[in-house]
């Protein structure tokens, strides 16, 4: 029974990119999430005004800045690390790894446009986009999906304690 068990979970270990992931790799996704939330706020910003100068309407974040203490601890939970390991395992642990045993490029641009989706904000579509495809390439290098999760953490926490200082439009 104990040979079942190992093998199980050996086999889920590799079908959802379980992996340990050594520490230079999850600090890089980290440093990557940071830089990729500004690379994001870029991408957005043409739909961004012309959502506010065509369209007439006013742009709020997807992500609002934290105000106070309690919002931060609430934000930490709520906004980085319940959506980056709910997201991902669910993108780029189970969808992508379907994908990706027929085609990695099939897989990461189907998870991105999914994940891009997923957050349903036409003007910030490019961004997610954009977030989708970084987070299955440092999942694709790093060989864990811990380093893809540290990456959407980090992007978050960013925007949730830099949102209000940085205009995105």
């Amino acid at each position: 029974a104990r040979t079942v068990w190992t093998s199980s979970a050996e086999t889920a270990k590799k079908e959802f990119w379980l992996n340990r992931c050594r520490i230079d790799l999850l600090i890089l996704s980290a440093l990557l999430g940071i830089c990729g939330q500004f690379v994001m706020i870029l991408l957005n910003m043409p739909a961004n005004l012309y959502v506010q100068l065509v369209l007439e309407q006013t742009v709020d974040d997807a992500i609002p800045m934290a105000l106070s203490i309690g919002e931060v601890v609430f934000g930490i939970f709520a906004v980085v690390i319940i959506p980056a390991v709910l997201e991902e395992f669910w993108m780029r642990g189970i969808i992508f790894s379907a994908y990706n045993k027929s085609n990695t490029l099939a897989a990461i641009f189907f998870t991105s446009l999914m994940f891009a989706l997923l957050h349903l904000r036409i003007n910030e579509a490019l961004g997610f986009l954009f977030m989708g495809i970084v987070a299955s390439v440092v999942l694709i290098k790093s060989n864990s999906i811990y380093a893809a999760m540290i990456y959407h953490a980090f992007s978050n926490l960013t925007a949730l304690l830099l949102g209000g200082f940085i205009l995105p439009y």
